[in-house]
């Protein structure tokens, strides 16, 4: 795990910006930060945890608004019920999917599998 540095000028800016108009989205950078440089700088934010990418774009992190001096609140963890409501998701039938799996491959790393052979007793 990265510790955060101290943030240079830039960062500091981009990520203000995001937090004050962005809803938390990047999507500005100063003058004379562009192409490989925006790049760059995200890239050194993301190490430090402060940004995450999305598929939508580069999202501002809790941890950044710490590293500003702001209030943060680190965002709760949903619940299962959460997660199924919001995905549709049927835990149980993959959570024995999951397990049956691997049950199988240790059954095989138990059982001494030669190499070359799979747990399933296959050749490969």
């Amino acid at each position: 795990m990265n510790e955060t540095k101290t943030l240079t000028p830039d960062e500091r800016a981009v990520l203000e910006h995001a937090l004050d108009h962005g809803e938390g989205y990047i999507g500005w950078f100063p003058p004379g930060i562009d192409g490989s440089a925006q790049t760059r700088l995200l890239h050194a934010l993301y190490a430090q945890r402060l940004v995450h990418q999305r598929l939508d774009g580069w999202v501002v992190s809790w941890r950044a608004a710490q590293a500003l001096g702001r209030p943060a609140q680190r965002p709760p963890v949903p619940t299962d019920q959460e997660i199924e409501d919001l995905t549709d998701w049927i835990p149980e039938p993959v959570r024995g999917a999951v397990a049956a799996l691997l049950r199988r491959r240790r059954a095989g790393e138990e059982h001494g599998a030669d190499e070359g052979q799979t747990g399933d007793g296959k050749q490969h």
